[in-house]
């Protein structure tokens, strides 16, 4: 590595340490970090819906009002399992074909 380099990793490790991990960092340790979390750990279960989505859809170019209809489907669903959760439980998330 050459002395440019190395000023270059210092700048980055100070980033990193200062917005990461101190005491008062920009960003919290609990925002990032997962461990003993049992929150989801990637975006996998937004791209799954998605996909879920877009084959109840069935089109590349839904009209609007088919959009909604569909979207409005969703929140009901997502309203029920809610209510479901609350009560204490278990929400079915196997699909059933």
């Amino acid at each position: 590595m050459q002395a440019s380099d190395d000023i270059l990793l210092d700048q980055f490790m100070e980033y990193f340490f200062n917005n990461f991990f101190k005491i008062n960092a920009r960003f919290k340790r609990e925002t990032w970090n997962h461990f003993l979390n049992d929150d989801p750990r990637t975006q996998t279960h937004v791209e799954g819906w998605h996909n879920d989505f877009n084959q109840e859809i069935e089109q590349s170019h839904a009209n609007l009002w088919f959009f909604l209809e569909k979207i409005i489907e969703q929140q009901d669903i997502f309203e029920n399992n809610l209510l479901i959760a609350r009560q204490g439980n278990q929400i079915n998330t196997r699909k059933t074909s």
